[in-house]
Order: structure tokens, then C-alpha cells, then sequence
């Protein structure tokens, strides 16, 4: 059986930053933000190079980084979309921890079993 791809968080979950980040442009903008700082998802998708998700958090691209930022695992420049930075999703947790999670294959037979008993 082939694994599902899931993505960690979804659109409006609210997260934590697991990590310190600090970038600084060749013009002197600042993005940063630091362990513990809490932010809502406003989108989720894998990134262009394949190392991931990546996260966009509301922060705004600066203006002279419009080429892109680059990924910090493989070094591959990924344009972003909309004006807003992308971060790693593995750099976030969620702010509420679910004590004991169901696996999709769970939930898909469980659902099954409610539909085949009504």
C-alpha cells in the first residue's frame, strides 16, 4: 500500500516557532522570529525542490528579495508566490498537541463501518 502524503498543518492551525530565524537582506530588512512566537498558518504547500513543506505564516517578502528565497536544506532559489515569505514547516509545531492521533486508514475504516451500519 503506498503511504499518504500529508502535509503537517492545515490552513488557519495555529502554530509554534520550534526555532530561532533570523534572515537579513543585502539592503539591511529584517524577517525574524524566535522560539516559542506563535503564528496561524494562512497556507501550506510542498515546496518546489522537494525538501518539504513549507509554511507561509503572514509574514511579507521584502521587496528586494522578489527573486525568491532559498531553501536551507538543498540551497535551490524558490520564487515566492504572493509576496509573502515561505518557511520550512519543520521549523513550527502545532500550539495544541493531540494527545492520541488516528491513523487516515483508521478514520477511512471506521467511516466505512458507519456508513455500512446505517
Amino acid at each position: 500500500m503506498e503511504s499518504l502524503d500529508i502535509p503537517p498543518f492545515y490552513v488557519s492551525q495555529e502554530i509554534v516557532a520550534n526555532c530561532n530565524y533570523y534572515w537579513i537582506s543585502t539592503k539591511g530588512s529584517i524577517i525574524s522570529f524566535k522560539k516559542g512566537d506563535e503564528f496561524v498558518v494562512k497556507d501550506i504547500e510542498k515546496s518546489s525542490c522537494e525538501c518539504g513543506y513549507i509554511v507561509n505564516i503572514g509574514i511579507k517578502l521584502p521587496i528586494e528579495a522578489n527573486n525568491g528565497m532559498y531553501c536551507s536544506i538543498c540551497g535551490d532559489i524558490r520564487k515566492e508566490e504572493g509576496g509573502y515569505c515561505k518557511f520550512r514547516a519543520d521549523r513550527f509545531s502545532p500550539k495544541i498537541q493531540i494527545g492520541e492521533f488516528i491513523s487516515m486508514k483508521q478514520l477511512v475504516e471506521e467511516k466505512l463501518e458507519l456508513i455500512s451500519s446505517n
